[in-house]
C-alpha cells in the first residue's frame, strides 16, 4: 500500500461526543467529564473521564490541573494501554481549588508509550469545570477611525463550525456581521489557529464586538466583548508624517502638549510596541520594516484614545 495512502488512513476522523485522535490514540470522551467536589470541603475536588482505546497496544492519558494563572495542583500520567474497545475511566487524585472560576483541567492522549512523552495526539480541556468547545487564546480589536481590524488565535478547537462575528453601536442591539469557518477540515485541532475580519463603518460613538462560535450540531458560545470608542476628528488630533514611509523615520505631531502614551500594533493587530508618558507636541518613531500599522494615541488631556494608519514602503 502506497505510504501516502497509509498516511491518510491515519489522520483524524469525526465521531460523535469525543474529542479525537490519530487511529491508535486514545479516545477521550468529552462528554464523561465531570468534577467530584468533597461533600464535606467543597474546596477538595477530583477531576474524571472515560476513554476508550480503539487499538491495543502501549498507550497513556495525561491530566494537569492549574488553579490561578499558573499554580499547577495536578500533574498526572495514567497509564492506558491495551483492553481495545472498551470503556475506560479514571479520576485523578484529589487536589485543592476554591475558586471555580480559576480551575483549568487538560487531559491529553498519547500513544506509543506509557509515560505521556512526546506530542499529545489530542486534547481536552476545561475551564470552570465545563469542557471548552474552542479556547481563544488571544482576541483583539484595533480601529485607526475608519474601520476595525478583528484578530482572533484559538489554540484549541473541538467540534467547532466556526465564528459568527457580532457588532453592537451604541447600545443598540448585536446585529452579525460575517461568518468565518474553522480553518481544520473536521473542527478539531490542538494547534494554534489565527483568524482576523475589517469591518468598515462610518458611525461614531461606542462599538461593541464578540464572537459567537458555533458548534457542529448548532450550540453558540460567545467570547468575550471588545469595545472601540470612535470619536470624530481623529485626524485633526493627530498628524503622522510621511505617510507612507520608507520606514527610517515617522513623526507624529499631537495637537496639544500634554501628556501622551502611544501604541503600535501590526496587521493583524497585535501590539508591537508601547511608549508610556510621551510629554510634548512631536515623537519619532524608531525605523520599522515594510508593511502596514495602526498608531493608537491616549491622550491624558481628555482621555481619549485616537487611530492613524500608516504604511511603510521599502
Amino acid at each position: 500500500m502506497p505510504f501516502c495512502l497509509v498516511f491518510a488512513l491515519l489522520f483524524i476522523i469525526i465521531i460523535p461526543g469525543k474529542l479525537l485522535s490519530q487511529a491508535s490514540c486514545p479516545d477521550i470522551v468529552v462528554s464523561s467529564f465531570r468534577l467530584i467536589t468533597d461533600p464535606v470541603n467543597p474546596c477538595l475536588k477530583k477531576a474524571s473521564v472515560d476513554f476508550i482505546n480503539p487499538t491495543n497496544g502501549t498507550k497513556s492519558i495525561g491530566v494537569r490541573v492549574t488553579c490561578g494563572s499558573s499554580t499547577i495542583v495536578i500533574n498526572e500520567c495514567h497509564d492506558a494501554s491495551g483492553q481495545s474497545g472498551v470503556t475506560r475511566n479514571f479520576n485523578t487524585a484529589q487536589f485543592t481549588c476554591c475558586d471555580l472560576s480559576q480551575l483549568t483541567v487538560e487531559v491529553s492522549s498519547y500513544t506509543g508509550n506509557s509515560t505521556c512523552l512526546g506530542t499529545a495526539c489530542s486534547r481536552m480541556l476545561s475551564i470552570a469545570g465545563a469542557p471548552l468547545p474552542v479556547y481563544f487564546k488571544s482576541f483583539t480589536a484595533v480601529s485607526d477611525g475608519s474601520d476595525v481590524r478583528l484578530s482572533w488565535t484559538t489554540a484549541f478547537e473541538q467540534n467547532n463550525k466556526g465564528f459568527e462575528i457580532q457588532k453592537q453601536e451604541n447600545s443598540g442591539e448585536w446585529k452579525p456581521l460575517s461568518f468565518i469557518f474553522s480553518k481544520t477540515a473536521t473542527g478539531n485541532s490542538v494547534a494554534d489557529n489565527s483568524y482576523s475580519y475589517n469591518d468598515n463603518f462610518n458611525s461614531k460613538g461606542v462599538l461593541k464586538y464578540r464572537i459567537a462560535q458555533t458548534d457542529l450540531d448548532g450550540h453558540i458560545h460567545y467570547s468575550e466583548v471588545r469595545t472601540i470608542t470612535v470619536e470624530g476628528g481623529s485626524a485633526e488630533r493627530i498628524n503622522i508624517y510621511p505617510n507612507p514611509s520608507n520606514g527610517s523615520k515617522v513623526h507624529i505631531d499631537f495637537n496639544e502638549s500634554s501628556i501622551h502614551d502611544v501604541r503600535l500594533y501590526d496587521a493583524n493587530g497585535s501590539l508591537l510596541k508601547n511608549w508610556t508618558n510621551i510629554n510634548g507636541k512631536n515623537y519619532d518613531l524608531a525605523k520599522l520594516t515594510p508593511g502596514f500599522y495602526t498608531i493608537q494615541v491616549n491622550s491624558s488631556k481628555d482621555n481619549k484614545r485616537y487611530f492613524k494608519k500608516i504604511i511603510i514602503t521599502n
